[in-house]
């Protein structure tokens, strides 16, 4: 699997590695939509993709993401924070920050994993 997800103390991060694909954005998708199914409070949320190396989505795809995500019913408010190393993965993490329209995700994207991890912390 080119992503791990796990619990990091009171946020799921989840890191991508390898290649990129539709197929993992869409499993990465139900993989929170059934935990936070599970759970009284969803939890804020870093994506680290900075172990990718190639990137195979494209628009339609990340469309298609950002249209599950906003389907979605939400308990609560999240922050989701995309950390990058990359013009690449900076270009792909704006993507999905500008067609997201849940209005309970809000999400910006890093290039330092510290300042993530702050701004989801003073989340309110």
């Amino acid at each position: 699997m080119p992503f791990e997800q796990a619990f990091d103390g009171p946020i799921i991060v989840t890191r991508f590695h390898g290649t990129l694909s539709n197929n993992d954005l869409v499993r990465m998708s139900d993989m929170i939509n059934e935990l936070e199914r599970t759970l009284d409070v969803a939890p804020h949320r870093l994506t680290d993709l900075r172990g990718v190396r190639k990137i195979e989505v494209h628009y339609p795809d990340v469309q298609g993401f950002a249209d599950r995500r906003t389907t979605v019913t939400i308990r609560n408010s999240v922050r989701a924070a995309i950390v990058v190393a990359t013009p690449r993965e900076f270009g792909f993490a704006r993507m999905f920050q500008t067609l997201n329209n849940n209005p309970k995700i809000d999400v910006e994207v890093f290039t330092d994993e510290q300042a993530a991890r702050d701004w989801i912390a003073a989340a309110p």
